[in-house]
């Protein structure tokens, strides 16, 4: 009987064990998982940042298009007159 008491008790003690084992294991996973997102939501950041640059710059572009086309508009009809 003395015996099974103390087979238990290193049963327990291993199982205690091995649950720290898989609970560090999880969070180091967990971790890396969340320094892997942080990385992922940065460089979105960071590509959004880009596109809405050249976004920018398209509209910049457009609007200095359409005013030197108003303006040659505007000097086609004086030479027209």
């Amino acid at each position: 009987m003395a015996e099974k008491r103390k087979n238990f008790r290193y049963w327990k003690w291993k199982k205690l064990d091995k649950s720290k084992i898989v609970y560090a294991t999880l969070r180091c996973r967990l971790e890396k998982d969340s320094q892997l997102l942080a990385n992922r939501i940065a460089l979105l950041r960071q590509e959004d940042s880009k596109a809405r640059k050249k976004i920018q710059e398209a509209h910049k572009q457009t609007k200095e298009l359409l005013k030197k086309k108003e303006e040659h508009e505007m000097t086609a009809m004086k030479v027209k007159f």
